[in-house]
């Protein structure tokens, strides 16, 4: 009995996943537009062309954020540290205390998860300080992934409206959603 109620409740943790991130390829702006998203190897992920920031420290630090972003989708740790670093000195430059610190702790962790779980709380920072400083150029997109952190949820910025999920990669590359679009 309690075997079967076990398999139950597996049954219902993996439906629920499926529903909030299986298909989140923005069916509505499919339809609208008749173009669809398609799935790209996480191993092939390419930045787009960056939004350029009002503010140029600011915009410095946007772009060594993409490319952490960009290192955590494609589950490349060594590279994540290397934009760590970027994010740090360009912090310092800023005399942003809270985005240097949180980069460091970035460059001294090793594991993936570790670097998701702390450019969650980076990416915390950034989108204020990003919808603050306004754009010059471009659009970003403040996206949301609802199973993050357990469930807890966790948004990213990105530069492009296609899901591409820093806090999974290729587990589950396009789970998320776009919840905003800063202009």
């Amino acid at each position: 009995m309690q075997l079967s109620m076990v398999r139950g409740g597996l049954l219902v943790l993996m439906i629920s996943g499926i529903v909030a991130c299986g298909n989140n390829s923005n069916t509505a702006d499919q339809k609208a537009t008749g173009h669809q998203h398609e799935a790209v190897a996480a191993d092939s992920v390419a930045p787009a062309a960056p939004a350029s920031l009002k503010d140029a420290k600011l915009n410095d630090l946007y772009l060594a954020y993409l490319d952490l972003k960009t290192a955590l989708v494609n589950g490349d740790s060594a590279s994540a540290s290397s934009a760590a670093r970027s994010i740090e000195t360009a912090g310092t430059s800023m005399a942003n205390k809270d985005v240097a610190a949180l980069a460091a702790k970035l460059v001294a962790v090793s594991g993936l998860k570790e670097q998701r779980e702390l450019f969650g709380e980076l990416s915390s920072l950034m989108i204020p300080l990003v919808k603050q400083s306004g754009l010059s150029s471009g659009k970003i997109y403040v996206e949301y992934c609802p199973m993050a952190f357990d469930n807890k949820g966790a948004s990213w910025l990105s530069n492009e409206e296609a899901i591409r999920n820093p806090y999974f990669g290729d587990e589950m590359l396009t789970c998320g959603e776009v919840t905003d679009t800063l202009q």
